[in-house]
């Protein structure tokens, strides 16, 4: 099943150091009393724009009463804080599953049952997932058009049915989550509702006088996770930033199958052509190439209805073809989750990429692929060839901040 992402959004390229949430101890230890501990939401690398879909670290022990802090790393990919009564079971028995093995049938129609934040393709986000949500007991809403009733956030104590943080968008730091001094020991499993299992963290609650590790040492165990998961992306990174890799310019590539680390970037940043000449990018995960784009925000905007909608328009091609429908249906089953290839120069090979050519382009309109689902086993290029000598910049509107440039003499 879903080994990686949420394909109606994700995926790329990443190496080593940890984003630690430096100058927060003050915040962190609050004496005899009650304690906070920093988890992240996803991390980066110095190295250059990446992102890994998982928590850091993925376990945090704390006290009753204590709050855990997820500090939101907003690197272009959607991420939620979920748990529950209804969702732990399922969770635990994930955890079971050995590493790298796919879910069962069973499990995945477990998960499906749940609310996911993006649609399978075309669609609207389901608003109990990517909205703040908490109920105390019984059944999820029927009605995923509409949101949970606002309400204010209660301590988690275990017992809810349903706590979810919602969309951590760009402009929310953090979520915080106190838990309730009676809340009974035990590890309570969480998971990002886009990207599932792929995706999922554990609080190991003790009482209220046990010892606890300290915020260094949790940071220190963030760090360590978050250097392995980039590592085996730092000399294929390298390798791809000079465009003279195996896949020539790449829009984006992953880990092995496994991995959950991703690299946010056009390779190379700078692509150097003549008038006349065709340029072409190797797709890896879901992406857009776009130039002269008319949207400036994210894809998932607040509406006046105050939750979070999906701008659909943004992944529509235009001034020439896109990724096939049908195809693009098919990539996105399985709840679009897939495993990603290996980088270039890796031992798994790319199955040749199916090209689709955009024609010409001279500058003056807005052209864009639409969006790509580009995983195996059908990998898919992009081509435009350039009229007119000049400087063209393009970006990926699922990832705002991964932009190149083409100049053209």
């Amino acid at each position: 099943m879903r080994k990686l992402v949420n394909v109606a959004l994700v995926l790329a390229l990443g190496a080593s150091a940890c984003q630690s949430p430096e100058g927060e101890q003050a915040d962190e230890e609050q004496g005899a009393g009650a304690e906070t501990r920093t988890v992240l939401v996803d991390g980066s690398t110095k190295e250059f724009r990446g992102s890994v879909l998982a928590y850091f670290p993925k376990q945090v022990t704390v006290r009753q009463g204590d709050t855990v802090r997820f500090k939101n790393n907003f690197n272009g990919e959607p991420h939620t804080v979920t748990l529950g009564t209804l969702v732990q079971p399922v969770l635990d028995e994930a955890a079971k599953a050995p590493a790298g093995q796919e879910a069962s049938p069973d499990l995945e129609k477990k998960f499906k049952a749940f609310p996911v934040m993006l649609p399978e393709g075309p669609g609207d986000a389901n608003q109990i997932a990517v909205n703040p949500c908490y109920i105390e007991s019984g059944a999820l809403p029927a009605d995923a058009s509409k949101a949970c009733p606002e309400t204010e956030q209660p301590a988690f104590n275990g017992k809810q049915a349903y706590y979810n943080s919602g969309f951590l968008n760009r402009d929310q730091e953090e979520f915080r989550m106190q838990l309730a001094d009676d809340i009974a020991p035990g590890a309570y499993r969480y998971y990002c509702n886009l990207h599932v299992e792929a995706m999922t963290g554990e609080i190991n609650v003790v009482a209220k006088d046990a010892e606890i590790p300290s915020q260094e040492d949790v940071d220190r165990k963030a760090k360590e996770e978050l250097d392995k998961a980039y590592a085996p992306l730092l000399e294929p990174y390298k390798q791809a930033r000079t465009g003279k890799g195996p896949l020539g310019n790449v829009a984006g590539f992953g880990v092995a199958s496994g991995g959950t680390a991703q690299a946010l970037e056009f390779l190379p940043k700078t692509i150097e052509t003549k008038a006349g000449q065709k340029v072409t990018w190797t797709i890896i995960g879901p992406h857009t190439i776009t130039f002269n784009s008319k949207f400036k925000g994210f894809f998932l905007d607040k509406g006046d209805d105050g939750g979070f909608h999906v701008e659909a328009a943004q992944f529509a091609p235009a001034a020439g073809p896109g990724q096939p429908r049908e195809v693009q249906a098919a990539q996105a089953g399985d709840h679009g989750q897939h495993d990603m290839p290996t980088p270039p120069g890796g031992s798994e090979q790319l199955p040749p990429a199916k090209n689709v050519d955009a024609g010409a382009f001279d500058g003056e309109e807005t052209k864009s692929s639409g969006l790509f689902l580009s995983f195996p086993p059908n990998i898919f290029s992009y081509s435009v060839t350039f009229t007119k000598a000049g400087t063209y910049n393009y970006i990926c509107l699922i990832h705002p901040a991964m932009t190149g440039t083409v100049k053209v003499s």
